[in-house]
């Protein structure tokens, strides 16, 4: 099988994205990081994929923060934003994943793939 469509996955536990990683690297090139402050200057600066999923809270740089720059500096991948969180507790989170694409931890496979797949075409 190709390999088609560049899926990246941000996550400060490696134990999530290395699971991640196993589910979606037969289908699609994977890239993996663990800082989203690393992930959104490279974004910033012209690096593209057809997914993106993200924890939703990250040390410094925040999904929901991650996803506030992208809208302003390269809104074509806002759209490609998935996020993965274990239940944010703050009101403004909840308000938020209300307004954009998530899945909840523990997740389950299928709909992981599914997510992908509709972003990748």
């Amino acid at each position: 099988m190709v390999k088609r469509g560049r899926v990246l996955l941000i996550d400060d536990e490696p134990f999530i994205l290395e699971l991640l990683e196993r589910i979606l690297s037969d289908e699609y090139e994977v890239a993996t990081s663990t800082s989203s402050t690393d992930m959104l200057a490279r974004l910033i600066a012209g690096e593209r994929y057809d997914a993106i999923l993200c924890d939703m809270l990250m040390p410094q740089v925040t999904g929901m923060e991650l996803h506030q720059a992208l809208v302003s500096y390269c809104p074509e991948q806002a759209t490609r934003v998935v996020f993965v969180t274990g239940g944010a507790t703050r009101d403004s989170h909840a308000d938020f994943l209300r307004s954009v694409s998530f899945v909840r931890k523990p997740f389950n496979v299928d709909r992981v793939r599914e997510i992908v797949r509709a972003l990748v075409g």
